[in-house]
């Protein structure tokens, strides 16, 4: 049992990875000239890769102090790398399908993260006029 839950780990923490990369490279050799630029679309593959594994990590192995880090990572400078994204995109997103997903990928991050503020928000409200 304690094999499995290695193989699990070394599937999540370096399957994923290494699959993203793999993913990467081949969408790069597919995109024809009119393409975003690599580091933009490296970005959003290795930000929705780290919620892939925060993910999986949650649903199959056990919170470690990476996830921990992986997910201070996400919910704060990935939420400014995204903003940033989607703001430098915003004037290509009509210049072609990949161009689109781009921009769409770089907002579509703001969602959770806002509704997980909010939430968060709501909760210490509530926890703060409950004590009253």
């Amino acid at each position: 049992m304690e094999l499995l839950r290695q193989l699990v780990g070394l599937l999540i923490n370096l399957g994923v990875p290494v699959g993203g990369v793999a993913l990467f490279i081949w969408l790069r050799k597919r995109m024809g000239p009119e393409h975003p630029s690599p580091i933009v679309v490296f970005l959003l593959f290795a930000h929705y890769g780290a919620w892939l594994v925060l993910i999986l990590t949650i649903a199959f192995w056990y919170w470690s102090g990476m996830a921990t880090l992986g997910m201070t990572y996400l919910m704060s400078a990935g939420t400014v790398v995204m903003l940033v994204l989607a703001v430098l995109t915003y004037k290509e997103r009509a210049r072609s399908i990949y161009h689109r997903i781009v921009f769409v990928a770089s907002a579509a991050h703001l969602i959770p993260v806002g509704l997980v503020v909010l939430l968060t928000w709501l909760l210490l409200a509530a926890f703060h006029y409950g004590s009253r």
